[in-house]
């Protein structure tokens, strides 16, 4: 049976299309994106949830009225 070195020519090729399009992507890919992407890290991943929830506990302390009152002004509610 003859031995193939056609799995490390795969292996090559891969690398070199990888390298011609890892500039492009960069401009591709949303700031979010974090898998994959060499430039953001994992922390920041976290850092990014933990400040989305951070947010969103605040965002629910606001005041009803005021936001009845944000809401009728943009005409998304009717007076009752």
């Amino acid at each position: 049976m003859p031995i193939t070195l056609l799995h490390t020519d795969y292996k090559i090729l891969a690398r070199l299309i990888a390298a011609r399009l890892r500039p492009i992507l960069a401009k591709l890919f949303h700031p979010s994106q974090y898998c994959r992407v060499r430039v953001n890290k994992i922390f920041d991943a976290v850092a990014t949830v933990r400040d989305a929830i951070a947010y969103a506990e605040n965002f629910g302390r606001i005041s009803h009225i005021y936001l009845l009152t944000v809401l009728r002004s943009y005409g998304l509610m009717r007076d009752s």
